[in-house]
């Protein structure tokens, strides 16, 4: 496990920042409506896994589907991107999680922002590619590779 997920509380940590991201997200009149239909417990489960990759976790798989092309349906705007990321902000910020554990995981959420927004319908070669933090390389999370995206089954 990564020194960023073990600061964070380890994945337990994790998953209860975003059982509190998701509450708030479903519960919200800009995005919640996004939401409507999405099954929660495999929300949570894969944002968890996903925040773990992003912070380093090479013991953990994303089970869940390639992002630009599970958002460009949605045709997401800036300020969906954005409160999104707001609740986020405020999620990390009520479970105490260190600075340096926030400051990692906004900057991928950042770097996946063009990925998802309105022009979303552009699911190239390089859509969906996330920089896991300390490893100074590229993670793909694409279901289109029959591995995980830590390159193992």
């Amino acid at each position: 496990m990564s020194q960023l997920v073990q600061r964070a509380g380890g994945l337990p940590g994790l998953e209860a920042v975003i059982v509190t991201f998701y509450d708030a997200v479903l519960r919200d009149p800009m995005i919640g409506y996004l939401f409507a239909r999405a099954d929660r417990g495999r929300l949570i489960r894969t944002e968890t896994e996903l925040a773990a990759r992003l912070l380093g976790a090479t013991d953990v798989r994303y089970s869940g589907r390639p992002l630009p092309a599970l958002h460009a349906p949605l045709r997401l705007t800036g300020g969906h991107f954005d409160r999104r990321t707001q609740l986020l902000r405020e999620a990390m910020a009520a479970h105490d999680l260190p600075d340096d554990v926030q400051a990692a995981w906004l900057e991928h959420v950042t770097d996946m922002r063009p990925h998802l927004i309105a022009a979303a319908d552009d699911c190239g070669p390089e859509a969906g590619r996330v920089v896991p933090a300390g490893t100074g390389r590229r993670l793909m999370i694409h279901a289109s590779d029959p591995k995980g995206p830590d390159g193992r089954p």
